[in-house]
Parts: structure tokens; C-alpha cells; sequence
């Protein structure tokens, strides 16, 4: 027996999670196939439902066969004429009728659209079934494939029998799934009539006045707008909701997941906009919208006489509105003669056997792997999806596998070994320490430091011109401050990118034993990553950490020493453009956006310019989340594209991170032999050392 979903009282504290909906795709700088990470994530993880899971039951109904009875239930609709003139998969509407049990008739889609089928003259052979799109993207790859095993079969065989072409889908789900999941060539309704057919309204009275809600399958994964409004626009008043193409919002769920305050809310939003354009009937080409869409007006509670409430507005398929307007399908409740399809009546056959699925694969490394982990993806998504979190799932499903990056596997060894990701000595560490910063190096014997300067592995190991910058900048303020030297080791931020949680959690538990033995009441990093760590990372190993102690950037430090007057800036004559790239870590991961940009401006002959997208907006360099460890082309090809966004005119790129400052500089150097503009990239701190009144160094 299933629970009823009639009526339900939407779960305001239910899962909030990623609808897959590629809302966000435009402005991922590696491209990633998110979709991947996330339902991959899922099947390691288990997947985050609303409503105790009652609505994941249709997937498990779908994955339990039923291909034959749907095939005849939709292929002997009234009027319905089948045949061999193509293929027609309907799906698994006639299931979503008894169990929502709702005046809206999900079934009467895909029988309107063998009607307009054999309106357009063709008479199409029908295969039944669910084509496994909720399996999928709920993470359920053994059943998916499963269901696949005794689908695809199907589905070739009948295109062989009625000389090949495009499997046609009532829903949009259905269309992707079978065309991008199983590869078999498949397209939607609306995409297969629009140059087979020209809608007339068959009566003469007024045309109802419709928008059409681009369902993400239809419209960012298919690319495909034009179709479904050129049929639309025949038979009623067409009006636009106002929605750039792409940028079009998301009903707010995908394969039953995802329904809490946030989706409710939205999806109130969308009837609101249609309602404030006096549209009749909102028309979808996606059973999930039309389920979800329709929820509003189903809920317990909702009374249309409340006046704040959205009036009651029809949500129909767009098969089933055009079939009305054209006369082909009668208007009314009256119109599914026979019984309905009952899962209960013995016609579904449960899977014998789930089949093994490598689901850890290639696809699944490469696609985590080339996520930098910016976050710009979840600025972009509306509901900030928890996609960090699926990215970590998969990578400790990786690393636990034995599945990672040779790159990254090596990186977390020599941290282990050698106290940094790249395999240098533990005593290169103080190499690139300036004279003065040497005298800093903490003993046993001394006392507590004001400041404990954390420099961290990229700019000790790499980088001695920060080191410089920073010694010296340090030392003209009279600052109190000590370092650890040798004893300092990597933060682990690299273990925790690389999914190595037992590695992360080993070095950090060291790292803040060893910061709180200091007795330091602040903790300076000129470096993002290991400043996202320590305000961030450490406390989800330890919730008491920082306790007492101050964690700042270097640059928030720099802000604070600027505004105190303890450092004396020198007048310049030259004026430089300088352009402040934001740093994910910094930005996005940890809000500092302000004091670098206070930082510059107060230095003389520094005129401050702005990126293109900065701030929240801000395009990643391509050198985070590892990536450049792992695809080393892709991450420079991403710091080339940041550069090339800049406008005439900027001297210097500064940025708060040693990632982005080396892989920026590569971008430039290779920008320059290019014939482009040559740009200097510079820490913030190198900026303020050369700013400085005075010489020496430090």
C-alpha cells in the first residue's frame, strides 16, 4: 500500500539540495559535470528527501518494470491510432495519476500527444515504462541499470522495426534521460512537431491567454525554446514570463527530492509572475513541474479566498492544451475512458536482479577533480545548494576507494613525510626566511608572542619575495610577532581538498596543538587556503577551536595596521592601475572582500580597478580546489581567461593568495609572449613593502 499524497503539508524543513537544474553552468569556470558529482555523491551518501520519502516511492515503481502495461494502457486511448511510423515512449504518467490522486490528469499528457501524433499523420508504436531519469539522479545506479538492461533492448528493437529516427517523449525528463543517460537518439514532443504541424485553435471564440514554463530539461539541457512556444502561438495568446533563455528558474525540484520552505516559496513566486500577467493556463512540458506546480493549489490549507494567496490557475502538458485548442481532446474530466492503471493490480514485476555498476569510474574522478571549489556555482544557484558537499562526499569516496589522482595521492604522502605537499626538506621550510623574520624563529624558552605569523607551504617553499614583503612590512610596524619555522608543517588544507579526511584530521589536530602551545593571541596567514582552514576547516574538527586566539588574514592584518598609522607609507610620483583579483577562499569561502581593497587604495600612486566580475561575482583563477594539480592545462586556461577580461590600461593584478598569484602569473607570462599586454601579478603584501618609506631587508 503506498502512503497518500493527497493533500500534503509541504515539509518546510525537508531537504534542501541541488535540482541539477544547470542554472549555474554558465558561470562554472571549469565546466564540470556537475550532475555527475551530485548523484554520485548520492549513491555513496544516500539522498536527502522531503516527506519522509513518500514521493521517491514513484522511481522505485518505475524501476519495477511495468514496460508492458504502460505501453498498452497509452497505446489504446480512446482515438488513439498506433502503428510503425515511429516511436512514442509515454512514461510514467498513468502511475502518477492514482498516486497523487489529484483533479489534474497527469496521463491525459501523453495521450494528447499520440493524438497530435496522429493529427501530424503518424501512427506510432508505443514502449512503455519509466526511462530511470528520478534513479539516476537519486544516486540509484544498480537499479537504473537495472531498468536499462530491459529497456534500451526495447527501445532499438523498435526503431529497427520503424526505420530508425528519434525515440518522441511526452515529457522532458524522459527525453534526456534516454538520449543523454542511454544513449539512445530521443526528443521531446514539441521538438518532433513544430515543423510536422500548424496548430489551429479550432473555435472561434477567444484564444486563452498561456505562457510556457521551460522545464531545465527542455530548455539549458536540450536547448530547445523555439519549438514548444511555435506550437503554443497557434492556438492561444502566447505571453512571455520575462525570463531570458537560460536563465529561466527551476520549478524548484528533480527526481522527488528537494520540496521545503525555500521550493514553496518559489514555486509561488512562478504562479504569482503568471498570474500578474493574466495568463490562464501555465503550460510545462515536464510531468515534475506540472506535479510540483500543481502542489501549490493542492496543499491542505490553501483557501483561494485569502487574499494573499496566488488565484487558482490551471497547470496543464503542453501536449494536453494543444490537443484541447485544437479540438482532438475534450476539455473535461470525462475525457480517460477505462480503467486507470493501478501498480497494485499485479501488472508490475519487480528486478530479479540488480546488475554490479562501476559508478566510481573515470567520469566520476574526472568531474570532482575539476571542480575548484570557488563556489561561484552556489552564488549562482537561488536555493545555495550544498554542492561543496557532494564534491567532498565523492572525493572521500574516491580517496577511500583508492581512486584519486596519482597527483593527489602523491601530495598528501609528502605532507605525511615531509611537512608540505610538494616533497621539499622540512629544513627548506626557513630558507626563504629574510634575516629579520630568522630572528623570529620561536624557541622553547620564549615567551608568548603577540602575533604567530603562519606562513604557509606555497610562499615558504616558493615564493621568497612574500616572504621579503612580509618580513618587512611586519618589522616597520613593530610588530610582536614570531613564527615556528621548520616546526610549522603544512595546514593540511590540501588532505581535506584531496578527500583524505583521516590525513586532514591528523594535521590539524597537531597543527592547533602546536599554534595553542605558542601562546600567541592572534594568528596571521598571508595565505587563503590556510586561513579558510583555520577560521573554517579546524572547527569541524575540533568545535572549541580558535577558542580565545584572533585568526586573520594578512591582509585583514595589514587593514588594521594601515588604519593604526604604524606604517609609513612613502608618496609616489608614478600612478599604477592596479586591478584586485578576489580569491574564492577569501571571497566567497570567508567574506573578505573589503580590507584588500581598503589595503590598496591607501597606498599612494595606487589607482584601484575593479575585474569585470569581482567581489561575490568573482571568476576563479583555475588554481583552486587542486585543479591544477590535476588538470594543469584546464586550470591555466581558466587564469587566461580571468586576465583576458581585464580592461586596457592595468599595470598590476594583485591578489591574497598564493594559488592565485602562481597561477595568474603563469597566465600573464604566457599572455605576454602571446603579443597581449605584459601585467605584473603581486601579493597585496608586496605592494605594501614597495609603498614603504625606507629601505633594507627587513
Amino acid at each position: 500500500m503506498r502512503p497518500d499524497a493527497h493533500g500534503c503539508i509541504c515539509d518546510r524543513f525537508g531537504a534542501v539540495d541541488c535540482t541539477n537544474c544547470r542554472m549555474c553552468e554558465a558561470v562554472c569556470p571549469s565546466g564540470l559535470d556537475l550532475a555527475r558529482v551530485v548523484v554520485t555523491s548520492r549513491r555513496l551518501g544516500g539522498v536527502s528527501t522531503s516527506h519522509q520519502g513518500v514521493f521517491t516511492a514513484l522511481a522505485t515503481l518505475e524501476a519495477q518494470g511495468a514496460t508492458t502495461a504502460l505501453g498498452e494502457w497509452h497505446g489504446t486511448r480512446p482515438g488513439v491510432r498506433t502503428g510503425g511510423d515511429a516511436v512514442f515512449f509515454p512514461g510514467i504518467a498513468a502511475l502518477m495519476d492514482p498516486f497523487f490522486a489529484r483533479e489534474s490528469e497527469y496521463a491525459a499528457g501523453p495521450h494528447a500527444a499520440l493524438l497530435l501524433l496522429n493529427a501530424a499523420g503518424i501512427e506510432p508504436r508505443v514502449v512503455g515504462g519509466g526511462s530511470g531519469h528520478d534513479l539516476w539522479y537519486q544516486g540509484r545506479f544498480e537499479e537504473f541499470e537495472a531498468l536499462a538492461i530491459q529497456l534500451v533492448p526495447l527501445l532499438e528493437e523498435a526503431l529497427g522495426a520503424t526505420g530508425g529516427g528519434p525515440v518522441v517523449c511526452s515529457s522532458a525528463e524522459d527525453a534526456h534521460a534516454i538520449r543523454d543517460l542511454h544513449g539512445v537518439d530521443a526528443v521531446h514532443i514539441s521538438t518532433f512537431l513544430a515543423d510536422r504541424m500548424s496548430p489551429v485553435h479550432e473555435s472561434d471564440g477567444p484564444r486563452p491567454k498561456v505562457a510556457f514554463f521551460d522545464p531545465c530539461r527542455l530548455g539549458r539541457f536540450a536547448g530547445e525554446y523555439d519549438a514548444p512556444r511555435k506550437l503554443l502561438s497557434g492556438v492561444a495568446e502566447l505571453v512571455d514570463l520575462g525570463w531570458n533563455r537560460g536563465e529561466e528558474p527551476c520549478c524548484g525540484v528533480s527526481a522527488w527530492v528537494n520540496c521545503n520552505a525555500w521550493s514553496k516559496d518559489h514555486r509561488i513566486s512562478i504562479l504569482r509572475r503568471a498570474q500578474e500577467a493574466g495568463v490562464e493556463v501555465l503550460v510545462t512540458g515536464c510531468p515534475m513541474c506540472h506535479v510540483h506546480l500543481d502542489c501549490y493549489y493542492d496543499e491542505e490549507g490553501y483557501d483561494p479566498e485569502e487574499g494573499n494567496v496566488v488565484p487558482p490557475i490551471r497547470i496543464a502538458d503542453l501536449a494536453e492544451v494543444l490537443a484541447e485548442l485544437m479540438g482532438l481532446l475534450a476539455p473535461d474530466a470525462d475525457r480517460l475512458k477505462g480503467p486507470v492503471l493501478d501498480h497494485d493490480a499485479g501488472q508490475l514485476r519487480p528486478v530479479d536482479k540488480r546488475p554490479a555498476v562501476e559508478w566510481l569510474d573515470k567520469d566520476a574522478t574526472k568531474a570532482t577533480h575539476l571542480c575548484t571549489l570557488c563556489l561561484r556555482c552556489v552564488h549562482e544557484c537561488p536555493q545555495d545548494a550544498p554542492v561543496l558537499d557532494h564534491v567532498l562526499t565523492v572525493r572521500q569516496g574516491l580517496w577511500e576507494g583508492d581512486r584519486s589522482p596519482p597527483t593527489l595521492v602523491d601530495m598528501v604522502a609528502a605532507i605525511e613525510t615531509d611537512g608540505n605537499p610538494f616533497g621539499g626538506p622540512r629544513q627548506g621550510r626557513t630558507e626563504a626566511y629574510p634575516p629579520a623574520m630568522a630572528r623570529r624563529v620561536m624557541k622553547d624558552e620564549d615567551r608568548s608572542p603577540e602575533v604567530l605569523v603562519f606562513a604557509g607551504c606555497v610562499y615558504s617553499y616558493q615564493d621568497p619575495r612574500v616572504m621579503a614583503a612580509l618580513s618587512r612590512v611586519l618589522e616597520a610596524a613593530e610588530v610582536d610577532y614570531a613564527v615556528l619555522g621548520e616546526e610549522e608543517g603544512c595546514c593540511g588544507y590540501v588532505d581535506h581538498l584531496a578527500g583524505a579526511k583521516g590525513h586532514f584530521e591528523e594535521a590539524a589536530r597537531d597543527r592547533m596543538g602546536r599554534i595553542v602551545a605558542t601562546g600567541a593571541r592572534t594568528i596571521v596567514t598571508p595565505c587563503a587556503g590556510c586561513f579558510r582552514t583555520f577560521s573554517q576547516l579546524y572547527r569541524e574538527v575540533d568545535p572549541g577551536w580558535p577558542g580565545q586566539l584572533e585568526v586573520l588574514h594578512l591582509v585583514e592584518h595589514l587593514d588594521r595596521l594601515i588604519a593604526e598609522g604604524r606604517l609609513p607609507l612613502k608618496p609616489e610620483g608614478r600612478v599604477r592601475m592596479v586591478a584586485y583579483h578576489d580569491a574564492c577562499d577569501l571571497g566567497r569561502h570567508c567574506g573578505v572582500y573589503d580590507a584588500p581593497r581598503r589595503v590598496l587604495s591607501a597606498l599612494p600612486g595606487v589607482v584601484l580597478e575593479e575585474f569585470p566580475d569581482s567581489r561575490e561575482m568573482a571568476t576563479c583563477c583555475g588554481g583552486g580546489g587542486a585543479l591544477r594539480a590535476f588538470d594543469t592545462q584546464r586550470s591555466l586556461d581558466i587564469a587566461g581567461d580571468r586576465l583576458g577580461s581585464l580592461v586596457e590600461g592595468i599595470d598590476v593584478v594583485a591578489s591574497t593568495c598564493p594559488s592565485c598569484k602562481g597561477n595568474l602569473r603563469l597566465a600573464a607570462t604566457k599572455l605576454a609572449r602571446e603579443g597581449g599586454p605584459r601585467l605584473r601579478v603581486v601579493d597585496v603584501v608586496e605592494m605594501v613593502a614597495a609603498s614603504l618609506d625606507g629601505g633594507g631587508d627587513g
